[in-house]
């Protein structure tokens, strides 16, 4: 979705440096992730210093453009692992490359 929503604004991103945390192409692309990963860990004293490092650099509306997005995220993977839903054959076989870049197979929810 990344690189879909890139185009549509016209900019250039790399999805590999976003796994890792880097910029990405992506303004604010670090304060972002960071974001991402400390509101996934649970931690609320990481999740308020990172929504509060973003907030700061990249005004409230960023904050809330980014946890909506967030949390749709999680939605959609909550539902998809509550129905048993896999992937199709098809699907895995085109997005081989896109997965081995994020390091996707690696995640818990492949194995």
């Amino acid at each position: 979705m990344l690189r879909a929503s890139s185009k549509t604004i016209d900019v250039e991103v790399d999805a590999a440096s976003a796994v890792q945390g880097e910029a990405a192409g992506v303004p604010h692309g670090p304060l972002l992730a960071r974001f991402v990963e400390a509101v996934t860990s649970g931690d609320a004293d990481v999740a308020t210093s990172a929504r509060d490092a973003l907030q700061e650099a990249a005004g409230p509306d960023a904050v809330g453009e980014a946890a909506a997005v967030l949390a749709n995220f999680e939605m959609m993977t909550r539902i998809a692992d509550s129905t048993g839903a896999v992937l199709s054959p098809r699907w895995m076989e085109s997005s081989t490359a896109d997965r081995a870049t994020l390091g996707a197979d690696r995640f818990e929810s492949v194995r």
